[in-house]
């Protein structure tokens, strides 16, 4: 990369187009008029927004010197210094005061218009941005933590995540937690069999926890009076900022970049708060305490149904020895109906080689261990006992630095996982093959093959992967279809993701909705259509246009590209 004080002279020049604009936009906070001067420059070719927001508005060498800064320094992760072919500017003033600077440099200057969605973004913004909610708050905001307390939280939540506790519960399954000290009764639900959502939820009444299985007209009916207290697994980049600079300065462990813990307390009005000092006390105990119980103590019967059970788990968290009385079940729940959740406890199963199923209990002990050494020992040793071991292959991609070393023990992966089930059942199986356990392996070495593929720059190839998967999971449990929806959108391939959009219509996600109002616009260009397309985006999560439009600063740190960044971490392993 060219140093700061390079010029743009000196760079190469592409054929591409850009748009810069200085604007104002209008504010009413609680009455008072403000307004944020906006800067955008905006690559047509890839459109790519370098945004920038300033209190007072900018004068044009200041404006010259970012422009400079965007050719020398470019912030898409994707593409290289250089100087466009020509940049197209909103105003006369701006054209008059930058035109010499950029005929220095060969950059022809001419007046012109955005394209219809950065006007149609920022008019809408202009009506959201007056009321947009505030960032979720850090973990050190919360009355009576501090560093160390929050070191100790995600250290437990770093050894849950590798037990892996959802591989042996259904979501709903509950658990009775009574904790002593203070004495609280807790009525837990680990997430993660689905394969999409991991963590765990509690609630305090057993009445809160009947209440989501009733029906109503929207999930906002379902909130109970105490709330919904959950601890998700999240990219790095999804915690809010304050979280992820704590991780920097206080060196906060995780399990992975993509496994890092999100505690939340949604209440009765459907808001997003911050846990109390003591639900994180809790979350931490329950974290440490909880895969005891579920690996050590929940047996099944002979008709596959975990037998009642309760025992006594002395554990501890941040403020000392805590005691755990689980029991399961927690209680009687509603009769769901034999279709109301995915799974079938009598569903039908492939029977593997002996030598297989040793070798699969040794890379899930691998999958467990704390020491990086003690997980590649584990399984190489499984590689030895059985050729076909597929988690042991993903775990060697998992832990090498190099992605070239990675690809080449995935594509052992998926190898091994096509030799475990046969060519032949995963044609007969496909867009089902995610109800096989033993598939699973399979699956996800596919999955962490193309998120790597992508990490090497082998887009198509990795799209590709992303669109067998949705072929071979219709239902889409690994939620490959946000993956290839954006490589698709990246690509150009609009009529494609035209196709994912309509196929996957019911997903109500903020991924889905402003990949559709992009390509609404893309096709269209700014019509009634395209700006209604906008505004549900915008209803559904008011926080992008901040970031896209730089109302709002991007995380200080750069996401990294890892070796398979969690993706194939274990779920539901033999």
């Amino acid at each position: 990369m060219k140093s700061k004080n390079a010029s743009p002279a000196q760079l190469s020049q592409s054929s591409d187009q850009w748009f810069l604009s200085l604007r104002e936009l209008p504010l009413d906070q609680n009455g008072k008029i403000t307004a944020l001067a906006m800067l955008l420059i905006l690559d047509l070719s890839r459109t790519g927004i370098t945004p920038g927001y300033y209190e007072i508005m900018p004068d044009p060498e200041f404006v010259r010197q970012q422009l400079w800064k965007t050719m020398i320094q470019p912030e898409l992760g994707d593409q290289v210094p250089q100087r466009p072919k020509e940049i197209l500017l909103s105003k006369p003033e701006l054209l008059k005061a930058l035109a010499p600077s950029l005929r220095n440099i060969q950059v022809a200057a001419q007046l012109g218009s955005p394209p219809p969605m950065v006007d149609a973004l920022i008019a809408e913004l202009g009506e959201t941005l007056d009321n947009l909610p505030q960032e979720l708050p850090g973990l050190l905001s919360v009355p009576g933590t501090n560093p160390r307390m929050i070191a100790s939280l995600f250290d437990s939540a770093a050894d849950f995540y590798r037990a892996m506790p959802w591989r042996r519960l259904i979501d709903y399954q509950t658990l009775s937690v009574a904790i002593d000290p203070p004495g609280q009764q807790l009525y837990v639900q680990v997430m993660g069999n689905g394969g999409i959502e991991s963590g765990l939820t509690f609630y305090t009444s057993w009445e809160d926890v009947l209440r989501v299985f009733k029906n109503a007209n929207s999930p906002m009916e379902l909130l109970p009076e105490s709330g919904i207290h959950g601890l998700t697994f999240e990219p790095r980049d999804d915690l809010p900022s304050e979280d992820q600079s704590g991780m920097r300065k206080y060196g906060w462990k995780t399990a992975g970049r993509k496994a890092c813990p999100l505690p939340i307390t949604f209440t009765k009005e459907g808001e997003a708060e911050r846990p109390t000092r003591q639900h994180l006390l809790f979350f931490e105990a329950l974290m440490r305490g909880l895969p005891e119980f579920i690996t050590h103590h929940l047996v099944q019967d002979e008709q596959g149904n975990i037998k009642p059970v309760e025992t006594i788990i002395e554990t501890h968290h941040f403020d000392g020895s805590a005691r755990l009385t689980v029991r399961y079940p927690a209680g009687e729940l509603p009769d769901l109906g034999e279709d109301a959740f995915w799974f079938d406890e009598d569903e039908e199963t492939l029977e593997l080689p002996e030598t297989l199923v040793e070798a699969n209990q040794l890379a899930e002990q691998a999958w467990e261990e704390d020491e990086v050494d003690d997980r590649l020992r584990l399984a190489h040793k499984a590689l030895e006992i059985s050729p076909d071991c597929t988690e042991a292959y993903l775990i060697l991609a998992y832990e090498t630095e190099s992605l070239e070393e990675a690809q080449e023990w995935l594509e052992k992966a998926v190898q091994a996982g096509e030799r475990t089930i046969g060519q032949n059942f995963i044609e007969e199986k496909k867009g089902s093959l995610w109800y096989w356990r033993e598939a699973r392996p399979y699956l996800r070495a596919r999955d962490g093959m193309a998120e790597n593929l992508e990490a090497l720059g082998r887009e198509e190839e990795a799209l590709a992967q992303y669109t067998a998967l949705l072929s071979l999971n219709e239902e889409d449990h690994q939620g490959a279809r946000y993956q290839a929806l954006r490589l698709l959108l990246q690509l150009k391939r609009d009529m494609d993701a035209k196709v994912l959009i309509e196929k996957y219509e019911e997903d109500g996600s903020a991924v889905w909705a402003y990949s559709s109002a992009l390509l609404t616009f893309r096709q269209r260009g700014e019509q009634a259509s395209s700006r209604q397309a906008l505004k549900k985006a915008i209803r559904i999560n008011p926080y992008v246009p901040a970031y896209l439009i730089g109302a709002k600063p991007l995380p200080a740190e750069e996401p990294k590209r890892s070796v398979l960044a969690m993706t194939a971490k274990p779920s539901n392993m033999l």
